[in-house]
């Protein structure tokens, strides 16, 4: 096996096959927190919809609220493990911004922050 400056594997023999793609790696850090969103509310802002994406250990029921930016709750939702994020309809919030959180049985919350525009 040769292994070029550019660290581009190449095949010298037979045997099992490299490829390699120009770039940079970058390992993708896997969650097993529930504090812990592996994405980002999409798209923000919104003014139709927007994916809040959540995690919830299978067999766990959570909440997820979305609250204003005074606390109070104006939105809230029964979520589970079947799947990784809730697609909410933008059109149902005044224009502003919001903060969801996602609480678990155990207590643990987690949440980020998002804006819906017009």
């Amino acid at each position: 096996m040769i292994v070029d400056r550019n660290y581009n594997i190449k095949r010298t023999k037979e045997g099992p096959r490299f490829y390699s793609i120009g770039g940079t790696y970058t390992p993708l850090k896997a969650s097993t927190k529930l504090d812990e969103l592996t994405a980002s509310p999409y798209p923000n802002p919104a003014a139709e919809s927007i994916r809040l994406p959540y995690l919830v250990k299978k067999g766990e029921v959570a909440t997820l609220d979305v609250l204003n930016m005074t606390g109070q709750v104006v939105k809230s939702y029964q979520v589970d493990a079947t799947f990784d994020h809730l697609q909410l309809s933008a059109r149902e919030l005044p224009a502003g911004t919001y903060v969801y959180r996602v609480t678990s049985a155990t207590g643990a919350t987690a949440g980020k922050k998002f804006v819906v525009s017009r």
